[in-house]
């Protein structure tokens, strides 16, 4: 593990590290913005020596953006470091055999490959405050696994409380070659204080109360931040509340040549994620619905979105969980994060679905269900909301493709 040391103070106010902070020294839930920053005070949240100190928009509504440094390797395949022996990340690259890669310069990482890489940031968690981590949306959207994985860790994405230590980012590749260097942004780490799990009872008052958070596509405003009391909508599913609210999926057509999705190209040139506007016709080809159906075809990527309209209020934020495999045997999200604020300022707000069939091709119906939706709960309410005030890419969104193609 590399000698680690606090950020560069420009970046906070100092005074933060002093005084106490309800939303982060007290309540349960996901940490929002606000306590954020001062963990960044407190050198709770650190980088190593020769890494740039965490920048202000790294901070996002409930989340924080993680970035690649210059050390990588290219993995003979995934791995997860041995428990039993307390393996660190650079015994386990030893191992293995990784091969070092250097990202100070623009690299093309191949699909098909794994690929590690440490991060920039890394943490000095104290007891009671855990991590946990996912893909931004971006990444999934190109069909990019990153999963965050920690020294004496044995599993992707979740840091226990206590945990000091940096974080690495394993990388693979699916349907496109990746063109980037250290600095970009693949993941974004979470921290919560205590445990909360959602329970039934929590998710149906949130969805069956008068402002319900998922509605469908023809909805009126289904969380009215004015106070109005829009009327209630219904859900496919309210049976597996504690599980998480059903989601399915928008394939309906106006006509026979309306594009419902897209499916990745095989053979598509590499993508920069630096770049923006490219050509949507190189990488993808549309999906057109027969009849309301859509047939996805094995070991492909597509995405799609949901016909439910999503919303996040400033004291939630949510993510979307697989289906039991008796509804399909598929991967529907890569990323599935929702941050607070999410769908606020745009009521017909959808989801987007990075879906992948693995065992047989299979045909998907409108209104299928795809995934499932959990709300989780902020210590307080954030300061920073998801939208175009932020910068947010998705915001509104419809069926959208990553950024790099906006």
């Amino acid at each position: 593990m590399l000698p680690l040391k606090s950020p560069a103070t420009p970046v906070l106010d100092p005074a933060l590290a002093q005084r106490p902070v309800p939303c982060l020294d007290h309540g349960t839930g996901i940490i929002p913005a606000q306590g954020l920053r001062t963990a960044l005070a407190r050198g709770m949240l650190i980088v190593a020596p020769k890494d740039p100190p965490i920048k202000p928009d790294q901070v996002q509504p409930a989340s924080l953006d993680l970035r690649l440094s210059t050390a990588a390797w290219r993995m003979p395949a995934a791995v997860l470091p041995r428990h039993e022996s307390d393996e660190t990340i650079d015994t386990m690259v030893k191992r293995i055999g990784g091969t070092p890669i250097d990202l100070c310069e623009k690299q093309t990482l191949i699909r098909g490959e794994v690929y590690l890489v440490r991060l920039m940031e890394a943490v000095k968690l104290p007891r009671g405050i855990s991590g946990f981590a996912n893909p931004k949306s971006s990444s999934g959207r190109l069909d990019m696994l990153c999963r965050v994985i920690a020294d004496r860790t044995p599993v992707y994405d979740d840091l226990p409380e206590g945990f000091c230590g940096s974080l690495y980012l394993q990388i693979t590749l699916r349907s496109f070659d990746i063109t980037l260097q250290a600095g970009a942004r693949l993941a974004q780490l979470r921290l919560r204080r205590g445990i909360s799990p959602p329970t039934a009872i929590a998710m149906r008052t949130m969805q069956q109360g008068a402002a319900p958070m998922i509605a469908r596509r023809d909805a009126l405003p289904l969380f009215d931040r004015m106070g109005q009391a829009p009327p209630r909508m219904p859900v496919h599913d309210l049976r597996t509340l504690k599980d998480g609210i059903t989601l399915s999926i928008d394939v309906s057509a106006t006509t026979p040549s309306a594009r419902v999705g897209y499916r990745a190209k095989d053979n598509a040139p590499p993508v920069d994620i630096d770049q923006r506007h490219l050509n949507i016709d190189t990488y993808w080809e549309p999906v057109t619905a027969q009849k309301n159906s859509v047939r996805i075809e094995k070991d492909s990527f597509y995405i799609l979105k949901s016909r439910e309209a999503i919303q996040v209020p400033e004291d939630r934020a949510a993510e979307l969980v697989d289906m039991d495999t008796r509804f399909g045997d598929f991967r529907s999200h890569y990323a599935g994060f929702f941050d607070p604020g999410f769908g606020l300022a745009s009521p017909d707000t959808r989801g987007v679905l990075e879906l992948r069939s693995y065992e047989t091709p299979m045909i998907l119906n409108h209104e299928q269900p795809i995934a499932r939706i959990v709300y989780h709960p902020l210590t307080c309410a954030t300061d920073t909301l998801y939208g175009a005030d932020l910068g947010s890419h998705y915001d509104g969104q419809q069926l959208r493709l990553g950024k790099q193609f906006l």
